[in-house]
């Protein structure tokens, strides 16, 4: 990647961020490689929207290289001697960088930490997905349907036609011919207004599918931070607890792991925009949470989930129109007349 020259900024994000204690893999330090660039829509994805939805990496317009993500990786590995894992996540799906294979084995040179990949397992079908996905130490995979019709209502692929057939056999080879070290996460919600996966037909249809799969565990939780879509509900304690015995019965005791926070929270990223608006623009930011404010640049309403914030002028816009920029180890949302401007 060209090397970006130095723009003053009102803020931005960093492309290595934590550590953060995880209720799964304990101290964990996080690598964005694809940040706000997803090939789903997920109704409760708690980044909100994205500013860019593609689906492969070939369509990804920022992909960001070894190079940019090294210096503030080792300082950080210098910095934290008591990690627990290195995880691949962040603002969007990891595999949409096509330079994820070289990040992890060079990740791998530096330290000796499990390296994690959370992906939305929307590319399993591809061989050098699975082949790079290999590499890691554990692979955490999304699984929130068993019916096409569930699939499109909540996770919203970019292409369409990808079917959840096609994904369930995909992870059910890689887990056979590729890597073992495969970890299942089911989220549950309720949809008001079309049909979520909580029902006991849609569950015993995902059980189904983890039989295919015989992933190393299954992790089954619900939304703990404010979705994207304000018609997602979180499902409760006792039916997250019927999935898991349901999970149990295919799987056996012990591979079914069952999470529940009471309350919603706003994601780290959300929080991030959020108090910088509370900061700067104390009565935008009461706009924005009364879904007051209109986008200059596309006239829609603005809420918390999909407002931006742009680095440089600090126009306040939705997230649909904002471009992304990186800047060293940071990356930076610009507003359409920050990059009209150049």
């Amino acid at each position: 990647m060209e090397k970006s020259r130095r723009i003053p900024s009102i803020y931005s994000l960093p492309l290595i961020y934590g550590p953060a204690k995880s209720r799964r893999l304990g101290l964990s330090l996080g690598i964005n490689p694809s940040p706000l660039t997803c090939s789903f829509n997920c109704v409760y994805c708690e980044c909100g929207e994205k500013a860019l939805y593609v689906s492969t990496p070939e369509k990804a317009t920022l992909n960001i290289g070894w190079k940019t993500i090294l210096k503030p990786l080792s300082h950080a590995l210098d910095t934290y001697d008591k990690l627990d894992a290195i995880t691949f996540s962040g603002t969007g799906e990891p595999t949409l960088n096509n330079q994820l294979r070289t990040m992890i084995k060079n990740v791998k040179e530096l330290t000796n930490m499990p390296i994690v990949v959370f992906t939305n397992a929307s590319l399993i079908h591809r061989d050098d997905v699975k082949s790079t996905l290999a590499l890691a130490d554990k692979v955490v995979a999304k699984l929130n349907a068993s019916t096409q019709r569930v699939f499109l209502n909540i996770n919203r692929p970019v292409d369409r036609n990808l079917s959840i057939n096609k994904i369930v056999k995909s992870l059910a080879e890689f887990r056979r011919k590729w890597a073992s070290n495969l970890s299942i996460e089911v989220l549950l919600v309720d949809l008001i207004g079309a049909e979520g996966n909580s029902s006991i037909r849609e569950i015993r249809g995902i059980a189904e599918a983890l039989r295919q799969i015989e992933p190393e565990d299954v992790q089954v939780h619900t939304i703990a931070r404010f979705p994207l879509e304000n018609f997602v509900r979180a499902v409760s304690k006792k039916k997250l607890e019927e999935a898991g015995m349901i999970f149990e019965e295919t799987l056996g005791a012990g591979r079914v792991h069952i999470y529940y926070s009471n309350g919603l929270k706003y994601s780290i990223f959300r929080s991030t925009l959020l108090n910088l608006l509370m900061e700067n623009d104390p009565k935008a930011y009461r706009k924005i949470l009364t879904s007051s404010y209109k986008c200059p640049f596309t006239g829609q309403r603005l809420n918390p989930m999909n407002f931006c914030y742009c680095s440089l002028c600090g126009s306040i816009f939705h997230m649909k129109a904002a471009a992304l920029k990186v800047l060293e180890n940071q990356y930076m949302l610009l507003c359409p007349k920050c990059i009209k401007e150049g």
